[in-house]
């Protein structure tokens, strides 16, 4: 059986597909934000989540913007890996 974590970005792609609850995506971000180099990809996402988070929390957009953010960032992600730049 494979114990390695999941990736972030697997867990953030779950959510913007509907198979994972945001407060489960926030919960692991927290974690990442602990164990992650900041300035590395999962860094970078996890500190992303957690503002979305406190931004939406503030009542500066709804939850169905900060979803909007959420895969906005995926998206600019996954165009940075396809020009060979693993940072969006």
């Amino acid at each position: 059986m494979d114990h390695s974590p999941v990736r972030l970005f697997d867990l953030a792609h779950r959510y913007v597909s509907g198979q994972l609850p945001f407060d489960t995506l926030f919960a692991e971000a927290l974690q990442r934000i602990l164990t992650a180099p900041p300035d590395s990809p999962e860094g970078e996402l996890a500190a992303f989540i957690v503002a979305v988070e406190a931004e939406h929390g503030a009542g500066q957009y709804s939850a169905a913007e900060g979803y909007g953010r959420i895969a906005h960032f995926l998206t600019g992600h996954q165009a940075s890996v396809a020009r060979g730049n693993p940072s969006p």
